[in-house]
């Protein structure tokens, strides 16, 4: 999954995914979105249940 070895906590932040893009989209953000809210699930949502 996305936590994988492979997964976006793998991401060394070059913006190389950026840069070939053709529509312009800020991966980057989304990546670090994605890799705040899986960590915080990860520490946190135990506490949910």
């Amino acid at each position: 999954g996305l936590m994988d070895d492979d997964g976006i906590t793998n991401c060394g932040n070059a913006q190389n995914c950026v840069k070939v893009c053709p529509m312009s989209i800020p991966l980057t953000q989304a990546i670090y979105e994605t890799n705040r809210d899986i960590t915080v699930n990860a520490l946190f949502g135990w506490l949910k249940k």
